[in-house]
């Protein structure tokens, strides 16, 4: 599938009509259920046009997810109520083409201390998202960049019906051309 952005176009409902995104449901007579799965690979190739002007920023499409398919739907975008219930992490590029993860997560201490600490620079926008692993990598015009983004969820245990504990296992991971450009565990 190929998708063509014309200049100008910043999303699906803007006066010049860009934006793409694509949903994963489950197949006729899976035998596997999605709100069963712990970890996920999202995986596409990636051309900008020799001379792109990379200008600001994009994003790009990446895996998301939550308690319910409504909450995973709704984590974008700054908002804040029932953070803790979803995560979405997009692909994007800042000038340059230089790359980097861009995420809305729950928010608690040990994810954003080991996020904040992804070189070469991670930022934490208190009023949006998360920039994970700025220049990490780059798209760069006139050349196909493969990149791969591997979530893995971290396991939530109840230990007596009430009190539920975090097991921090969780994983971001993400490939450009197939080697290992960001890693970040025990989220």
């Amino acid at each position: 599938m190929a998708c063509i952005l014309p200049n100008g176009s910043i999303n699906p409902s803007g006066e010049i009509k860009g934006g793409f995104g694509f949903y994963v449901g489950e197949p006729e007579g899976a035998t596997f259920s999605w709100e069963d799965a712990k970890e996920v690979l999202v995986s596409y190739a990636v051309y900008f046009e020799p001379g792109f002007k990379f200008q600001l920023g994009g994003k790009l499409p990446g895996p998301y997810g939550g308690s319910t398919p409504e909450q995973a739907f709704k984590c974008t975008g700054g908002r804040k109520e029932r953070r803790d219930e979803c995560f979405s992490l997009r692909l994007m590029w800042r000038q340059n083409g230089t790359a980097e993860v861009y995420g809305y997560l729950p928010s608690d201490n040990q994810t954003t201390q080991i996020l904040s600490k992804v070189p070469p620079l991670s930022v934490l926008n208190p009023k949006y998202g998360f920039s994970i692993g700025r220049g990490s990598w780059a798209f760069v015009p006139g050349q196909w960049t493969t990149v791969a983004i591997r979530v893995r969820l971290n396991a939530i245990e109840s230990r007596d019906g009430t009190h539920i504990e975090t097991k921090y296992e969780g994983e971001i991971e993400v490939f450009a051309n197939g080697a290992s450009a960001l890693k970040a565990v025990g989220l």
